[in-house]
């Protein structure tokens, strides 16, 4: 797979999360202009998130009839206009509308990018280059806020929208002159609601496949709960600039490359249950680790948020795991799988900032907590799996 596409394929998942995080340190500033309370400004972000996991459920049924390509370019074409259209926006009214739109076309590449891996990525590439695409997602919630706090510093909150809108138009231009089309050529499956609410019943009634897409999803929620408040703890519980958080990256990408390195190699000897398990004890090694240490040190360096580097590493060898098992379920059906795999994690991801974040942004030991009591959740999921597993995948 080439190196070109890859990066492509990042830059698509990059578009929801960033079009969340970057604009959520201005909520004060919007209210303010438009003469409007924190609850109706924060609608915004509930219109674009309905959006954006609505219309999830329909662009992998969507690609399958009219090709990868058509779709990707269609999507980053409404998000590049919803995108000014906000920056333009008058009033909170018209801000609320295109912000829906926005979120009804973020999706898209988050979406297809799984299936466009799964058609053209072979041999290593098809072990790694899925572990890098959920590396980045997880990132780019670290670094929106920080984006967006510069450019509000500098330029004011409509200049984060302005910003938005040109890395979709660059995505577009990427996509439409670099990114091949990676569906075969010939019939397609014709898009029918019907048949697509059949497939969709048929895997909810797989309780294997429900448990490990729910599983994965929260465990990876731990990772990107760390990754989104890592910041804000910087800055205010260890009183560093937030800058140095950047410092971190360094490290976290060197840990993802030896997890990756490792699990390409392994995946030819050991059963991809097997290699879930080791990713899942890492995982917990290091939501333990961050309670101990912290509370032994009372977060006073940076060394506090290291145990992120390690979790991100558990997380890698079980991404490659994890992609690997949910292929043998519908190995006819994977663009309509990833739609489905998409909401879950983006459901999960939504519950856990509206409901969990509020209380652990203050304190590392609160972090380091709320992340070991998610992946806990995560852990019991995959055991409920394995309990109503119809075939012997998870048994190995």
């Amino acid at each position: 797979m080439r190196t070109l596409t890859i990066f492509i394929l990042a830059g698509l998942t990059m578009v929801g999360p960033l079009a969340i995080d970057t604009y959520i340190p201005t909520f004060y500033a919007i209210g303010h202009d438009f003469g409007a309370d924190q609850t109706s400004v924060r609608l915004t972000l509930s219109v674009f998130l309905f959006g954006f996991v609505f219309m999830m459920l329909f662009y992998g049924a969507l690609s399958d009839a009219f090709g990868r390509r058509p779709v990707i370019l269609w999507s980053l074409a409404a998000y590049t206009a919803a995108s000014f259209g906000a920056a333009l926006a008058p009033g909170l009214e018209s801000f609320l509308i295109f912000r829906g739109l926005e979120g009804l076309a973020a999706g898209a590449g988050s979406v297809i990018s799984r299936t466009i891996i799964q058609e053209q990525a072979t041999g290593a590439d098809a072990q790694r280059v899925p572990v890098y695409i959920m590396m980045v997602f997880g990132l780019s919630m670290a670094i929106g806020p920080i984006i967006g706090e510069g450019l509000h510093a500098t330029l004011g909150w409509r200049s984060i929208f302005w910003a938005l809108g040109l890395f979709g138009a660059l995505m577009f231009l990427a996509c439409y002159s670099l990114l091949p089309e990676s569906l075969a050529a010939g019939p397609r499956r014709r898009f029918h609601l019907k048949t697509l609410v059949t497939d969709y019943r048929r895997m909810l009634k797989h309780p294997q496949f429900l448990w490990l897409v729910l599983s994965f999803g929260i465990a990876f929620n731990g990772f990107a709960l760390y990754a989104r408040l890592a910041a804000n703890i910087v800055a205010t519980c260890l009183h560093l600039p937030e800058v140095v958080f950047a410092g971190l990256f360094i490290p976290l990408a060197r840990g993802i490359m030896i997890a990756v390195t490792f699990s390409t190699r392994a995946v030819n000897r050991i059963s991809p249950a097997r290699l879930l398990r080791i990713g899942y004890f890492i995982m917990v090694l290091a939501s333990m680790l961050s309670i101990i240490f912290n509370y032994v040190t009372g977060a006073i360096a940076l060394w506090a948020l290291l145990p992120l580097i390690f979790y991100a590493i558990g997380l890698a060898v079980a991404t490659l795991a994890n992609t690997n098992m949910k292929l043998d379920f519908f190995p006819d059906n994977r663009s309509v799988a990833s739609s489905l795999q998409s909401v879950v994690q983006t459901l999960v991801f939504a519950i856990a900032s509206g409901l969990v974040a509020p209380f652990l942004f203050d304190s590392v030991i609160k972090l380091a907590g709320g992340t070991l009591a998610t992946f806990g959740l995560g852990l019991y999921c995959l055991v409920l799996g394995r309990k109503n597993r119809p075939t012997a995948v998870l048994a190995g």
